[in-house]
Protein backbone atom coordinates (compact mmCIF):
# COMPACT_ATOMS: atom_id res chain seq x y z
CA UNK A 1 0.00 0.00 0.00
CA UNK A 2 2.78 2.43 0.32
CA UNK A 3 1.51 2.92 3.62
CA UNK A 4 3.74 2.89 6.73
CA UNK A 5 3.04 -0.33 9.03
CA UNK A 6 2.32 2.51 12.21
CA UNK A 7 0.19 4.54 10.01
CA UNK A 8 -1.81 1.19 9.07
CA UNK A 9 -2.27 0.09 12.59
CA UNK A 10 -3.30 3.79 13.55
CA UNK A 11 -6.31 3.63 11.22
CA UNK A 12 -6.94 0.08 12.00
CA UNK A 13 -7.50 1.32 15.38
CA UNK A 14 -9.39 4.14 14.39
CA UNK A 15 -11.76 1.84 12.68
CA UNK A 16 -12.04 -0.45 15.49
CA UNK A 17 -13.20 3.06 17.69
CA UNK A 18 -15.92 3.99 15.49
CA UNK A 19 -17.21 0.41 15.19
CA UNK A 20 -17.36 0.07 19.06
CA UNK A 21 -18.73 3.51 19.79
CA UNK A 22 -21.24 3.02 17.01
CA UNK A 23 -22.28 -0.48 17.36
CA UNK A 24 -25.23 -0.65 20.14
CA UNK A 25 -25.80 3.40 19.42
CA UNK A 26 -29.48 3.79 18.10
CA UNK A 27 -30.06 6.43 15.70
CA UNK A 28 -29.20 7.09 12.05
CA UNK A 29 -25.44 5.28 11.77
CA UNK A 30 -23.65 7.98 9.51
CA UNK A 31 -25.17 10.77 11.23
CA UNK A 32 -23.13 9.42 14.26
CA UNK A 33 -20.64 8.13 13.17
CA UNK A 34 -20.03 12.52 11.87
CA UNK A 35 -21.32 14.00 15.34
CA UNK A 36 -19.55 11.73 17.99
CA UNK A 37 -15.70 11.89 15.72
CA UNK A 38 -16.29 15.20 14.39
CA UNK A 39 -15.56 13.71 10.69
CA UNK A 40 -16.47 15.67 7.42
CA UNK A 41 -19.06 13.55 5.64
CA UNK A 42 -16.84 12.26 2.98
CA UNK A 43 -14.67 10.63 5.84
CA UNK A 44 -17.96 9.78 7.67
CA UNK A 45 -19.32 8.00 5.11
CA UNK A 46 -16.03 6.12 4.39
CA UNK A 47 -16.01 4.84 8.04
CA UNK A 48 -20.36 3.46 7.77
CA UNK A 49 -18.86 1.34 4.89
CA UNK A 50 -15.99 -0.59 6.34
CA UNK A 51 -18.69 -0.78 9.93
CA UNK A 52 -21.57 -1.67 7.67
CA UNK A 53 -19.38 -4.42 5.81
CA UNK A 54 -18.13 -5.42 9.25
CA UNK A 55 -21.89 -5.42 10.98
CA UNK A 56 -22.95 -8.15 8.59
CA UNK A 57 -19.93 -10.28 8.05
CA UNK A 58 -20.35 -9.53 4.25
CA UNK A 59 -17.46 -11.84 2.74
CA UNK A 60 -15.20 -9.68 0.89
CA UNK A 61 -11.59 -11.24 1.14
CA UNK A 62 -12.34 -14.43 -1.68
CA UNK A 63 -9.80 -14.13 -4.39
CA UNK A 64 -12.60 -13.98 -7.51
CA UNK A 65 -13.34 -10.57 -5.49
CA UNK A 66 -9.91 -9.13 -5.50
CA UNK A 67 -10.12 -7.62 -8.85
CA UNK A 68 -12.92 -4.94 -6.91
CA UNK A 69 -11.48 -1.27 -5.30
CA UNK A 70 -12.97 0.03 -2.10
CA UNK A 71 -14.89 2.36 -4.26
CA UNK A 72 -16.58 -0.57 -5.65
CA UNK A 73 -17.50 -2.12 -2.49
CA UNK A 74 -18.50 1.73 -0.94
CA UNK A 75 -21.07 2.67 -4.56
CA UNK A 76 -23.02 -0.98 -3.33
CA UNK A 77 -22.92 -1.08 0.43
CA UNK A 78 -24.04 2.91 0.41
CA UNK A 79 -27.01 1.62 -2.08
CA UNK A 80 -27.67 -1.16 0.21
CA UNK A 81 -27.92 0.92 2.96
CA UNK A 82 -30.22 3.32 1.66
CA UNK A 83 -32.35 0.55 -0.60
CA UNK A 84 -32.24 -2.62 1.34
CA UNK A 85 -32.52 -1.27 5.22
CA UNK A 86 -35.68 -0.63 7.23
CA UNK A 87 -35.04 2.97 7.67
CA UNK A 88 -31.82 4.45 5.73
CA UNK A 89 -29.67 3.31 8.38
CA UNK A 90 -30.72 3.18 11.07
CA UNK A 91 -29.56 0.41 13.98
CA UNK A 92 -31.52 -2.52 15.22
CA UNK A 93 -31.52 -3.86 19.04
CA UNK A 94 -28.37 -5.42 18.48
CA UNK A 95 -26.38 -2.23 17.46
CA UNK A 96 -26.49 -3.24 13.74
CA UNK A 97 -27.73 -1.25 10.77
CA UNK A 98 -30.92 -3.00 9.88
CA UNK A 99 -31.62 -5.02 7.04
CA UNK A 100 -35.04 -4.87 5.59
CA UNK A 101 -35.94 -8.51 6.82
CA UNK A 102 -39.51 -8.23 5.71
CA UNK A 103 -38.63 -7.72 2.14
CA UNK A 104 -36.17 -9.81 2.18
CA UNK A 105 -38.90 -12.26 3.33
CA UNK A 106 -41.26 -11.14 0.65
CA UNK A 107 -38.16 -11.79 -2.49
CA UNK A 108 -39.07 -14.98 -1.93
CA UNK A 109 -42.20 -15.02 -3.86
CA UNK A 110 -39.68 -13.86 -6.67
CA UNK A 111 -39.96 -17.98 -7.30
CA UNK A 112 -43.12 -16.90 -9.23
CA UNK A 113 -41.21 -15.26 -11.89
CA UNK A 114 -39.43 -18.51 -12.55
CA UNK A 115 -42.93 -19.83 -14.18
CA UNK A 116 -42.84 -16.82 -16.29
CA UNK A 117 -39.56 -17.43 -18.19
CA UNK A 118 -40.62 -17.51 -21.36
CA UNK A 119 -43.29 -14.84 -21.05
CA UNK A 120 -40.52 -12.47 -19.60
CA UNK A 121 -37.76 -13.78 -22.28
CA UNK A 122 -39.94 -12.73 -25.12
CA UNK A 123 -40.78 -9.33 -24.03
CA UNK A 124 -36.65 -8.59 -23.00
CA UNK A 125 -36.17 -9.91 -26.68
CA UNK A 126 -38.66 -7.67 -27.99
CA UNK A 127 -37.67 -4.36 -26.41
CA UNK A 128 -33.74 -5.25 -26.95
CA UNK A 129 -34.62 -5.71 -30.49
CA UNK A 130 -36.45 -1.93 -30.51
CA UNK A 131 -32.89 -0.22 -28.76
CA UNK A 132 -30.80 -1.83 -31.41
CA UNK A 133 -28.61 -3.78 -29.11
CA UNK A 134 -26.09 -6.03 -31.52
CA UNK A 135 -27.03 -8.47 -33.07
CA UNK A 136 -24.56 -10.71 -31.11
CA UNK A 137 -25.34 -9.54 -27.94
CA UNK A 138 -29.17 -10.45 -28.49
CA UNK A 139 -28.92 -14.05 -29.29
CA UNK A 140 -26.44 -14.19 -26.38
CA UNK A 141 -29.52 -13.14 -24.13
CA UNK A 142 -32.19 -15.49 -25.42
CA UNK A 143 -30.03 -18.70 -25.99
CA UNK A 144 -29.10 -17.53 -22.51
CA UNK A 145 -31.61 -15.99 -20.65
CA UNK A 146 -33.41 -18.68 -18.78
CA UNK A 147 -30.02 -18.88 -16.77
CA UNK A 148 -29.03 -15.83 -15.80
CA UNK A 149 -33.23 -15.55 -15.40
CA UNK A 150 -32.89 -18.28 -12.64
CA UNK A 151 -29.52 -16.93 -11.35
CA UNK A 152 -30.49 -13.43 -10.47
CA UNK A 153 -34.08 -14.29 -9.43
CA UNK A 154 -32.22 -16.72 -6.66
CA UNK A 155 -30.27 -14.08 -5.48
CA UNK A 156 -33.27 -12.81 -4.09
CA UNK A 157 -35.27 -15.60 -2.96
CA UNK A 158 -32.29 -16.14 -0.36
CA UNK A 159 -31.46 -12.71 0.65
CA UNK A 160 -33.74 -13.95 4.02
CA UNK A 161 -30.88 -16.56 4.39
CA UNK A 162 -28.60 -14.70 6.28
CA UNK A 163 -25.41 -17.01 4.84
CA UNK A 164 -26.54 -15.17 1.73
CA UNK A 165 -26.54 -12.18 3.13
CA UNK A 166 -23.26 -12.63 4.13
CA UNK A 167 -22.14 -14.08 0.64
CA UNK A 168 -23.81 -11.90 -1.46
CA UNK A 169 -21.09 -10.19 -3.20
CA UNK A 170 -19.71 -13.70 -4.08
CA UNK A 171 -22.54 -14.67 -5.33
CA UNK A 172 -23.37 -12.02 -7.43
CA UNK A 173 -19.98 -12.30 -9.10
CA UNK A 174 -20.08 -16.30 -9.49
CA UNK A 175 -23.55 -16.38 -10.45
CA UNK A 176 -24.30 -14.06 -12.83
CA UNK A 177 -20.98 -11.32 -13.78
CA UNK A 178 -18.89 -14.38 -14.26
CA UNK A 179 -21.21 -15.81 -17.02
CA UNK A 180 -22.18 -13.15 -18.44
CA UNK A 181 -18.71 -12.09 -19.15
CA UNK A 182 -18.10 -15.51 -21.25
CA UNK A 183 -21.13 -14.05 -22.85
CA UNK A 184 -18.64 -11.22 -24.20
CA UNK A 185 -21.56 -8.87 -22.83
CA UNK A 186 -20.18 -4.95 -22.77
CA UNK A 187 -20.88 -2.80 -19.73
CA UNK A 188 -23.48 -0.84 -22.41
CA UNK A 189 -24.70 -4.51 -23.30
CA UNK A 190 -25.49 -5.11 -19.71
CA UNK A 191 -27.21 -1.74 -18.96
CA UNK A 192 -29.47 -2.14 -21.50
CA UNK A 193 -30.71 -6.11 -20.39
CA UNK A 194 -30.97 -4.92 -16.67
CA UNK A 195 -33.36 -1.98 -18.31
CA UNK A 196 -35.34 -4.34 -20.23
CA UNK A 197 -35.04 -7.39 -17.54
CA UNK A 198 -37.15 -5.04 -15.42
CA UNK A 199 -39.33 -2.58 -17.31
CA UNK A 200 -41.09 -5.80 -19.02
CA UNK A 201 -42.06 -7.32 -15.51
CA UNK A 202 -43.17 -3.62 -13.81
CA UNK A 203 -44.44 -2.58 -17.21
CA UNK A 204 -46.25 -5.61 -18.77
CA UNK A 205 -48.65 -8.18 -17.30
CA UNK A 206 -46.48 -10.96 -17.07
CA UNK A 207 -47.26 -10.24 -13.29
CA UNK A 208 -50.64 -9.52 -11.65
CA UNK A 209 -49.21 -9.43 -7.79
CA UNK A 210 -48.64 -5.64 -7.70
CA UNK A 211 -46.62 -6.09 -4.28
CA UNK A 212 -44.36 -8.19 -6.31
CA UNK A 213 -44.05 -6.62 -9.25
CA UNK A 214 -42.83 -3.57 -6.83
CA UNK A 215 -40.50 -5.76 -4.19
CA UNK A 216 -38.92 -7.07 -7.93
CA UNK A 217 -38.43 -3.61 -9.38
CA UNK A 218 -36.48 -2.49 -5.68
CA UNK A 219 -34.39 -5.77 -5.55
CA UNK A 220 -33.78 -4.90 -9.28
CA UNK A 221 -32.86 -1.26 -8.65
CA UNK A 222 -29.77 -2.31 -5.95
CA UNK A 223 -28.72 -5.38 -7.71
CA UNK A 224 -28.70 -3.81 -11.15
CA UNK A 225 -26.30 -1.19 -9.60
CA UNK A 226 -24.51 -4.04 -7.94
CA UNK A 227 -23.95 -5.86 -11.10
CA UNK A 228 -22.83 -2.53 -13.12
CA UNK A 229 -20.25 -1.59 -10.44
CA UNK A 230 -18.96 -5.24 -10.71
CA UNK A 231 -18.81 -6.05 -14.19
CA UNK A 232 -15.34 -4.78 -15.26
CA UNK A 233 -14.27 -6.20 -18.82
Amino acid sequence: TRVSLRSCRRQFDNIKRVFRTTEEMPGNFVHNIKTNFLLPPALAEKYSVIVFIACHRFEINKKKLNYLSFEDFSIVCKTIMTDWTCSGVDVDENGDPSLDRDFFYSLRDLKCLIEKEKEHRYGVCQMLAKTNMKQRSLSEVEANFKNINKNMLWLGQTLYNNKEVKDLFVNVVDKVVEPLKQYKFTLEDLSQFLNAYTEVVSESEICADRDLVNNFSKFMKTLGLILLTFYKT
